[in-house]
């Protein structure tokens, strides 16, 4: 099964938020062991970095950089951004999230 990963999960597990880490843990898990495909947008990995400089950013770098053998980064396109406006979606990183799972590769669950 693909498994397209939100923003927030990945935060959660690179930056060890509390109260949310125990799921993501488990999340990329399934994803080391190849019991699951999971991708991410390659703006997560962006903001993952910025949020990162609050707690340990030498960690999370090192975290993004290992996860990179098992976690397939989707690029951003132009139309997504431009699609992700037109859905008027109360949150705009939540509709990019969507439209990136969905242009680049159809189909897939996505978790957040």
């Amino acid at each position: 099964m693909r498994v397209f990963v939100d923003t927030n999960l990945l935060i959660d597990f690179v930056c060890n938020r509390d109260g949310s880490v125990e799921q993501a843990q488990s999340l990329f898990a399934l994803g080391y062991m190849g019991r699951l495909s999971l991708l991410t947008c390659a703006l997560s990995y962006i903001n993952a970095v910025y949020i990162g400089r609050k707690y340990d950013k030498a960690s999370v770098i090192d975290k993004l950089f290992r996860m990179s053998a098992f976690v397939e980064v989707v690029d951003l396109k132009g139309t997504v951004v431009v699609d992700a406006l037109r859905d008027g979606w109360a949150d705009y990183e939540d509709a990019s999230q969507y439209e990136t799972a969905v242009a680049g590769n159809g189909g897939l669950y996505s978790y957040s």
